[in-house]
């Protein structure tokens, strides 16, 4: 092969190289996208499967309360740029999701609410906590009662 033939391969290979990169840059936002959207559904199912086995006794399959109180409340809701011309700020976004784990965290005094952090003689982890506050800030208590419906199935079939 002669010097100039390898030079035009070698243009054409770096052609096709910018080409591909070209699309894949184009791609990655919808890819982005779509990754937090399945990373969040993950985490929001992780969620659901810890409510539906430690908390809906009191809290009610849909937080609907019980022995213990509403969840399903309006305040605890968090909305995001993208939800209906609703953006929750930045500082009650924090307020609301501290206030929520430090409560699964430490449970509350003088009432049926119990300790459920490793760190304090709870069964739970920081990230499972951390999955149960994305739940209730997200307000997805249709998955709740899927999963929940779907554990009583299972479980009604074992026995």
């Amino acid at each position: 092969m002669n010097t100039s033939k390898q030079v035009n391969a070698i243009i054409g290979l770096l052609f096709l190289a910018v080409l591909a990169f070209g699309a894949y840059i184009l791609n990655e936002p919808s890819r982005q996208a779509r990754a937090e959207e399945a990373q969040h559904d993950l985490l929001l199912h992780r969620g659901a499967d810890l409510f539906v086995n430690n908390c809906r006794t009191c809290h009610g399959l849909a937080g609907e309360g019980g022995v213990g109180p509403a969840l399903i409340l309006e305040g605890f809701r968090l909305y995001g740029p993208t939800d209906d011309e609703l953006d929750t700020p930045e500082g009650d976004v924090r307020t609301v999701r501290d206030f929520l784990f430090n409560t699964i965290s430490c449970g509350r005094t003088n009432s049926a609410m119990p300790v459920w952090s490793e760190r304090y003689g709870g069964p739970l982890s920081e990230t499972q906590i951390n999955y149960l506050v994305d739940l209730i800030v997200s307000g997805d208590w249709e998955l709740v009662a899927e999963v929940g419906h779907e554990h009583d199935v299972e479980t009604d079939t074992d026995t």
